[in-house]
């Protein structure tokens, strides 16, 4: 049971890393936000830009926010 529930998750991990990625975001901000969100990437071994995906995606789901295209 534990197995498959691993096979699972691994499943859905990999389904998730082959989205494409074919949108570009910029945004302007302060050096300290910048430093606060490379550190707490570093802090969960991600990159800026999984950081800040992850934080989006949290506040999504803590708000029941769904996007208006179905790619995440």
């Amino acid at each position: 049971m534990q197995n498959a529930l691993h096979l699972q998750a691994l499943a859905l991990r990999a389904s998730l890393m082959v989205r494409l990625k074919d949108e570009t975001f910029s945004i302007r901000t302060s050096v300290g936000i910048k430093q606060l969100l490379h550190q707490a990437a570093d802090r969960k071994c991600h990159s800026a830009a999984s950081m800040l995906k992850a934080l989006v995606i949290n506040d999504a789901k803590a708000h029941r926010l769904t996007p208006t295209h179905s790619k995440i």
